[in-house]
């Protein structure tokens, strides 16, 4: 059977949400691209990898839960070389409640959003589902960075 690249994504990035929230029944993160992965840092696919001259950098931070917008667009500047997808929420204007896994850090809450077995929080750098822990993903100057809180449930 012939499936689309689009529903071969969505196929697997359900299934890489699923398997987090077992795994988050069971007290452990899983691998995928929820968030909670990561194996090893993956740069940015912006044209831009260079830090400005003082060494800092700047995103634009996104963060969605259902369809309440909890921060549309908000700059984040002054992150430092080499800052993460998770150093960008962190910098934003909501608190954030992470836990360290073996696979890297997961997402347990961005403002009064936490996480449960069935729902979690999940990140796009400029709209691509990276595949490594936001605390691995290295930001590029300029990238756009959204957390969208989502159901694993099908």
């Amino acid at each position: 059977m012939f499936r689309s690249t689009a529903t071969l994504n969505h196929s697997k990035t359900l299934r890489a949400l699923l398997a987090c929230a077992l795994a988050a029944c069971l007290g452990v993160a899983a691998l995928g691209a929820t968030g909670c992965a990561g194996q090893g840092a993956q740069g940015s696919s912006s044209a831009s990898a260079a830090a400005d001259a003082e060494g800092t950098l700047a995103a634009t931070l996104t963060v969605n839960a259902g369809d309440e917008v909890l921060a549309e667009a908000v700059e984040v500047a002054g992150l430092a070389a080499g800052a993460t997808a998770l150093d960008a929420l962190e910098a934003g204007p909501l608190p954030v409640t992470s836990e360290e896994s073996q696979y890297g850090p997961y997402v347990t809450a961005v403002g009064d959003v936490a996480a449960d077995a069935t729902h979690g929080w999940t990140y796009t750098v400029n709209g691509e589902e990276p595949t490594v822990s936001a605390g691995e993903y290295e930001l590029a100057d300029g990238d756009e960075v959204v957390w969208n809180y989502v159901s694993f449930a099908a």
